[in-house]
């Protein structure tokens, strides 16, 4: 039986083609079977379905990171992650290429060559029918297979599919004017300082943002990572607000490694307030489409959103009997620290210096010895509604 695959399948997940379409520069891309064992590919092809004008346009959808700067004073302080989705248009062509068995003889390679370059498409003859009548002595069914290569071209140039959290980014600094068109406003509320939003927080900070040009393409999930200090909980949840500080608060003291710092008590400082944020997630569809002769099962990112109430708390935590443990906390420094400066002070016999290692290693050892009873760091409630 001529062995002929007109089956194959292309995954736009796939590193290579995502990043064939986040680099401008390139326009095309090729994706090509694998060969198999015992034969080789002479450079080719049976015919392409572009003869007859037979390709398929799809678009294409990737996600990319790029990246805001929060400046203070002339120095840039923190670089803020913004997930932006673009959409590339390709056209998707079939090519046909034969492959020889290793061995075959020059003779059988030339009358294979030129019947191959005989065929037409618009003959309305099967490739199969037309190879399978010219097989003979020569050319024998087990000398060759065909398989199916899938040529991709970009068409014209990407465009913004959803800018959505770049809007929310700006929009909760007040950069840029609601978007009517928004079914939920995007805002902030920082409630350290007297209920203002973030946009009063800039000005009283003298901070501004401005976008970096690096920008680079996001080859794992954008889905919202989880972790033990964000605690989610579904839209207008009836969990009191209490209630779900202590339920995060609880995951993240289980995780603390046991000190003698004596019994520890959790405080939190409501920060700031999220409302609207949109998140992302990619799910991957199945679709089968036929061009030409050749059957293909295309692999499509779709993207999927949501909107998050995003609370962030400040926390920390610190011994009931706090008093009773700085004054421990302070003598073992006292006396780590003098024995290293001692140390040092008989070996240079300069007693400036033992005093200057004291001071300084005494303020590291305070400062390392308090951090194991304070424990803080920021934690996150979400509200979320369904992914759509």
């Amino acid at each position: 039986m001529l062995k002929i695959n007109f089956e194959t399948r292309i995954d736009f997940t796939e590193k290579k083609i995502q990043e064939f379409l986040f680099d401008k520069n390139q326009q095309n891309y090729q994706v090509n079977p694998p060969v198999k064992s015992g034969f080789f590919y002479a450079s080719d092809k049976v015919a392409n379905d572009q003869m007859i004008n037979a390709s398929y346009q799809q678009k294409v959808t990737y996600s990319i990171r790029e990246f805001w700067s929060v400046i203070q004073n002339n120095i840039s302080v923190q670089n803020n992650p913004i997930t932006i989705v673009y959409e590339q248009e390709v056209d998707i062509n079939p090519e046909y290429l034969i492959y020889f068995r290793e061995g075959i003889s020059n003779e059988a390679l030339a009358y294979a060559k030129d019947i191959i370059s005989q065929y037409r498409f618009d003959t309305g003859i099967a490739i199969e029918e037309w190879i399978q009548s010219k097989l003979n002595m020569i050319l024998t069914e087990d000398m060759f297979y065909i398989d199916t290569s899938l040529y991709i071209t970009k068409i014209g140039d990407r465009i913004e599919f959803n800018a959505d959290q770049r809007y929310a980014f700006l929009r909760v600094y007040r950069l840029i004017e609601e978007d009517p068109s928004k079914d939920k406003p995007v805002k902030s509320q920082v409630h350290i300082i007297d209920d203002g939003d973030l946009s009063h927080w800039q000005k009283e900070s003298k901070t501004r943002l401005e976008k970096l040009k690096y920008e680079e393409l996001i080859l794992d999930n954008i889905e919202p990572k989880q972790n033990p200090t964000i605690k989610e909980y579904p839209a207008n949840s009836p969990i009191p607000e209490a209630q779900k500080i202590t339920d995060v608060l609880s995951v993240i003291s289980s995780s603390l490694i046991p000190s003698d710092c004596g019994v520890m008590n959790f405080k939190t400082i409501k920060l700031l307030t999220l409302f609207n944020f949109p998140e992302f997630k990619v799910e991957m569809v199945d679709h089968r489409i036929r061009i030409g002769c050749s059957d293909i099962i295309i692999s499509l990112p779709v993207l999927r959103m949501r909107n998050a109430e995003i609370v962030f708390y400040i926390y920390y935590s610190v011994p009931d009997d706090i008093t009773q443990v700085l004054l421990k906390i302070m003598t073992v420094c006292a006396t780590r620290a003098a024995l290293e400066a001692a140390v040092l002070g008989v070996i240079t016999s300069n007693p400036a210096v033992a005093i200057a290692v004291f001071n300084n290693q005494f303020k590291n050892c305070i400062q390392q010895e308090a951090l194991k009873c304070i424990n803080p760091g920021i934690m996150t409630i979400k509200e979320t509604d369904d992914w759509r």
